[in-house]
């Protein structure tokens, strides 16, 4: 029999609560163990039944062998030096599955010169929430950091519905690229007619590695500004034979 993953959770009080309830409804159970100098913390895991500790020091952690035995580490404090420090920790105990949070952006490279591959970004996915839902004619992507340089991209059409590009024009542009792309209508079903006009209110969704997303993302912009120049000549050839007109 198979036993339950070990999970090291190194958290601050900000996220404890977040993390805990995201991980322990993982089937089968996972055994936790919570590292935190929040008394807070310390109250939450006893009522959740919890493993707690205290000895967040690198010295203590360093000689605690049993944290080899850990599938995995999910660093998640309110300082990124801090999640650097633990995530160093982490690796040097051989944990072959390392998670950090990431409060600051411009922090991102010194964890990715730490080694570490899951990245969680906290503003990334709270500025890209709230452009979902406000921002129109403009690209929108999250990461998955639970699969290594994935992303899906989202943009939401408005005015560009106007411009008559067809959805072939797109499949055709991303034809050789390595994503899954698809347009979903306003009611949320997949745009299935290749000769159907993108309309105000549809959803372009490209899915795939990162460098691919983009790559795809850049394509389908050309095809956009290409029918935005036309647009814009046309705009100005009408009115230049309206003025001739009234003359």
């Amino acid at each position: 029999m198979v036993g339950s993953m070990k999970i090291l959770l190194a958290v601050s009080k900000r996220y404890a609560r977040l993390i805990i309830d995201a991980i322990v409804d993982v089937k089968p159970k996972p055994k936790i163990t919570i590292l935190s100098l929040d008394e807070e913390v310390a109250i939450l895991a006893k009522t959740l039944g919890i493993e707690y500790r205290s000895d967040l020091s690198i010295e203590k952690l360093y000689t605690s062998e049993e944290l080899e035995e850990y599938d995995m580490a999910i660093v998640a404090m309110d300082d990124d030096q801090d999640n650097i420090v633990l995530v160093r920790t982490a690796k040097s105990m051989n944990i072959p599955i390392i998670i950090s949070l990431l409060n600051d952006s411009s922090n991102r490279d010194l964890l990715l010169k730490e080694g570490v591959r899951y990245i969680i970004d906290i503003n990334e996915f709270t500025v890209n929430s709230i452009k979902s839902l406000f921002l129109t004619d403009t690209w929108v992507y999250m990461r998955f950091p639970c699969v290594v340089n994935l992303m899906v991209a989202f943009h939401r059409i408005a005015r560009r519905g106007i411009l008559g590009v067809i959805l072939k024009e797109l499949e055709d542009a991303v034809s050789e690229v390595n994503v899954r792309f698809m347009l979903l209508d306003r009611s949320g079903r997949v745009a299935i007619d290749s000769l159907r006009t993108i309309e105000t209110g549809d959803i372009i969704v490209v899915l795939g590695l990162e460098q691919d997303v983009k790559k795809a993302m850049n394509k389908i912009e050309n095809v956009f500004r290409k029918h935005e120049e036309i647009f814009a000549r046309r705009y100005a050839e009408s009115l230049r034979t309206t003025t001739r007109g009234y003359g």
